[in-house]
């Protein structure tokens, strides 16, 4: 299962890049809203997991774009922010679930493998 993780944290980058890896999951990454959606624009992802507010591009702003092209993307949205407006604009637009950082790992990856099962079982 190929995922996309876009965060501007580097060490949260690195850290949940090397989980994933270790979970069996293809992993990109991207430092930035740009870079993700230029990931997405060369490649096509089971999962993408994006830190809500990024520089350049937020992680709103990916996913209004990514689903003018595939409306049916699996989103994950991570934050530290628990502004409930944000929140808010993330469940309005479908994601599959939110983390707040610190994240629970195990859900997490809990998340993705119910992901990647609905992805099989289709």
């Amino acid at each position: 299962m190929k995922v996309l993780l876009a965060d501007d944290d580097p060490g949260m980058l690195e850290t949940l890049s090397d989980v994933l890896t270790l979970a069996r999951f293809e992993v990109v990454t991207a430092r930035d809203g740009r870079a993700a959606m230029a990931a997405l624009a060369s490649d096509r992802f089971d999962a993408i997991i994006l830190d809500m507010v990024m520089p350049g591009l937020s992680g709103i702003e990916v996913i209004d774009e990514t689903r003018k092209s595939d409306p049916a993307a699996k989103f994950i949205i991570i934050t530290a922010y628990s502004d409930s407006e944000l929140v808010d604009e993330a469940r309005n637009r479908g994601v599959d679930r939110i983390f707040f950082k610190p994240i629970d790992i195990g859900k997490l990856l809990g998340t993705l493998e119910e992901i990647r099962r609905d992805f099989v079982g289709t």
